[in-house]
């Protein structure tokens, strides 16, 4: 693959993210940008979206239920 060809690879991809992380931030996530990258990388790997969904709803609901026990 030529060196161009990779680096416009590379520079979609970021415009790609770009959107990812507005779209994200449209829809009030509350995803920075490391936790949406891993999110992407577990759904290129194969993970359910929406069962990585669930898991991180269940993670926030009980982080804020840790916190307001203490």
């Amino acid at each position: 693959m030529a060196d161009s060809d990779r680096n416009s690879g590379r520079w979609e991809g970021k415009e790609m993210f770009g959107l990812l992380l507005e779209m994200a931030g449209l829809m009030n996530t509350g995803l920075d940008t490391q936790t949406l990258a891993l999110c992407v990388r577990l759904i290129e790997e194969g993970a359910n979206p929406q069962a990585l969904a669930t898991v991180i709803t269940d993670l926030r609901r009980e982080a804020a239920a840790s916190k307001s026990n203490k």
